[in-house]
């Protein structure tokens, strides 16, 4: 039975991968069926030094957020794996900026070796299979850890993920939605108000994406064991990741694991080579820009080469699914 701890935590029962073996680490699973959002869950354990690999795992959240403002990550119970992992700053070993697009290359190979599923990486924190999403990344930085919550769409059929495309605008836009509604409907590009910033027939592009979403499920028929999911792409991590516990056996294998995953997250970049509208400046005089995505640079910012030739770096802001 699993141990109940308080603010209704439980942990479970199940060997974490990131736990070393004779340190007396033990970096513990942690579970709640219904919860506001895990990463609020992690926070409150960061008080208590937890070792790196430390997680919370939900069945259900009823506030689970995304990296924008107005995101959320919406699932039924029980059908996506739901978790937030808490890495030390320490641990890390390569920008904390590269950490996001890192989790990204971990989930795109578990579907891969897993499953079969080939997913390209959306910069910077999306898992894309044939342009719809299977999995969410956030990464927060809090008290000398990152805080990483995941979402992965696992057993919904296709109707449970919205692919009848009944959205309503409302909930992705907030303020002054039947404004915002008559905007998109006209592919008007007037700005949606404050504190979305953003144009309105972007909001809509995003609530439709909001039924734009695959699972496991549906591309394989297979509905996945969600604690085996979990253990298995922490797995895939911990293997391929310069973790302290594996430090000798990196000075076997020098330098491979500090930068081969970057080339294949390069590899698997969605819209590389391709022309795409960027928004940045998201939350203060937002600005769209259209170019040609090239890469990522060292510290995981974007690279796009606008209309004049001129290569930009991105640190932060939204690429449009498409560029008309």
């Amino acid at each position: 039975m699993p141990e109940q701890l308080n603010a209704g935590l439980q942990k479970l029962n199940l060997k974490n991968p990131f736990s070393i073996a004779g340190s007396g680490e033990m970096a513990e699973i942690y579970y709640k069926e219904t919860t506001s959002s895990t990463m609020n869950n992690a926070r409150e354990l960061l008080s208590q030094n937890p070792p790196t690999g430390t997680l919370v795992l939900a069945s259900f959240q009823t506030a689970g957020k995304g990296r924008l403002e107005g995101r959320k990550w919406f699932s039924e119970k029980d059908e996506s794996l739901m978790f937030t992992i808490l890495i030390k700053n320490s641990d890390i070993g390569f920008a904390l900026s590269l950490f996001p697009l890192f989790v990204g290359f971990c989930i795109s190979g578990f579907l891969e070796k897993e499953f079969a599923i080939k997913s390209a990486i959306k910069w910077p924190n999306d898992v894309l299979v044939n342009g719809r999403k299977i999995s969410g990344i956030l990464c927060e930085n809090s008290s000398g850890y990152v805080l990483c919550g995941i979402g992965l769409n696992c057993r919904q059929s296709p109707v449970q993920l919205g692919q009848d495309n009944q959205y309503n605008i409302e909930e992705v836009c907030g303020t002054d939605a039947a404004s915002c509604a008559r905007h998109a409907n006209a592919g008007s590009d007037t700005l949606c108000p404050p504190p979305h910033s953003v144009t309105c027939k972007a909001r809509a592009k995003r609530a439709q994406d909001r039924g734009n979403g695959v699972s496991i499920y549906e591309l394989t028929g297979v509905k996945p064991d969600i604690n085996d999911t979990l253990i298995k792409l922490l797995d895939f991590m911990k293997e391929n990741w310069n973790f302290p516990a594996d430090r000798a056996l990196q000075a076997k294998v020098p330098a491979r694991r500090s930068w081969y995953w970057k080339d294949v997250v390069l590899e698997k970049l969605h819209n590389k080579g391709k022309k795409i509208t960027f928004y940045e400046n998201l939350h203060e005089n937002p600005k769209a820009i259209t170019g040609i995505i090239e890469g990522i640079g060292p510290d995981g910012e974007l690279l796009i080469t606008d209309d004049a030739g001129r290569t930009k770096k991105y640190y932060s802001g939204e690429i449009s699914t498409s560029c008309r």
